[in-house]
């Protein structure tokens, strides 16, 4: 499903409460959307920042069990950003199926 798909799908069913919310998100996870595609439905049929739906969104039941982990790779992503410059190596290690990464500059 295209961003744009995800838009105007929000915008059609635009009002929903918050149960519904949480159904239309449980919806979309059994479609195979991501967290990310998930903010922008909310952030558009709710008219709100993408800050506001992606606590909405982390807090709803299809994904309050992936918000930890959402977070964390959020955090590494603005510490690749803030410091690409200054990296010399970084890892990081995914326990839940041991995968390890590793960037070096």
């Amino acid at each position: 499903m295209t961003t744009q798909q995800i838009e105007k799908l929000a915008k059609k069913n635009k009002g929903k409460t918050t149960q519904e919310i949480y159904s239309a998100l449980m919806g979309l996870k059994l479609l195979k959307l991501g967290i990310v595609e998930c903010i922008i439905y909310v952030s558009n049929n709710k008219q709100c920042s993408f800050i506001e739906a992606k606590e909405i969104v982390l807090n709803s039941p299809a994904w309050i069990d992936k918000k930890e982990e959402f977070i964390k790779e959020e955090q590494i992503a603005v510490l690749l950003n803030s410091s690409k410059n200054n990296l010399q190596k970084l890892e990081h290690m995914y326990p839940s199926d041991g995968t390890k990464e590793s960037i070096s500059i």
